[in-house]
C-alpha cells in the first residue's frame, strides 16, 4: 500500500489528523453503529460476518472520491485507522485489544458467517481487521511478526487471507474493502 509502506510512514496521519473533532465524531458514530450490528448479530438477526461487511461499508461513507492520489493515501489510512480503533482496540496485546475509547467490548463479534476454515468460536472479526490493518501499515515485518505469534489453525488461514486484503489496499479501492471481506472470508 503506498500510504504506509511507501512514504507516509505509519503514525503520519495519527499525528496530523488523528486527534481532531472530525476524528472523535466519526469513530463514535462508527463504533455506536458497529455497537447496534453486535446487538442484532446476537439476536440472530445477521451474521458476525454480515456485521463486518457493514461496518466496513459504513466507516467508508465519510471519505469522499477524490482525484488527488496522496490525500487519497491519507484517507485509506485513516479509514484503516478507524476500524482498528473500534474493532481491535487501541493495540494487539492482550492489554490493548478491547481497550480504549472507541473499542467495542470482548467478543462483540464472533465467526458466524465466515468461511468454516476461519471458525474457531473466537471473535474472527477483531482477527480480520487485525490482519488487514497489521499488513496495510506494517508491510512484510509486520506480517511476519503476527504469523510467528499466531498457533491456531483457523487464526493463520485467516491472517493469510487478510493480509492479502490489506497489501492490495490503497487510496484507490479502500472504499471497496466491504466487498472483499465478503467475497475472500464470508462463507
Amino acid at each position: 500500500m503506498g500510504t504506509m509502506d511507501g512514504m507516509i510512514v505509519p503514525g503520519y496521519t495519527r499525528l496530523i489528523l488523528d486527534e481532531g473533532a472530525g476524528s472523535v465524531t466519526r469513530r463514535n458514530d462508527l463504533k455506536n453503529y458497529a455497537l447496534g450490528l453486535s446487538k442484532q448479530v446476537k439476536q440472530s438477526k445477521m451474521t458476525d460476518l454480515e456485521a463486518f461487511v457493514n461496518i466496513a461499508l459504513y466507516a467508508s461513507l465519510p471519505f469522499s472520491n477524490t482525484t488527488t492520489s496522496s490525500i487519497q493515501d491519507v484517507q485509506c489510512e485513516v479509514y484503516l485507522e478507524d476500524l482498528r480503533r473500534v474493532l481491535v482496540g487501541d493495540g494487539f496485546t492482550t492489554n490493548e485489544r478491547n481497550s480504549g475509547k472507541y473499542a467495542l467490548g470482548y467478543n462483540a463479534f464472533l465467526d458466524r458467517g465466515f468461511k468454516k476454515e476461519f471458525q474457531d468460536g473466537g471473535n474472527q472479526v477483531q482477527h480480520a481487521m487485525a490482519g488487514i490493518y497489521i499488513s496495510a501499515s506494517y508491510g512484510f515485518l509486520g506480517r511476519r511478526f503476527t504469523y510467528w505469534q499466531e498457533d491456531e489453525a483457523p487464526d493463520l488461514a485467516l491472517y493469510r487471507v487478510a493480509f492479502d486484503i490489506g497489501d492490495s489496499l490503497d487510496g484507490d479501492n479502500f472504499r471497496m474493502l466491504f466487498n472483499q471481506i465478503k467475497t475472500k472470508i464470508g462463507a
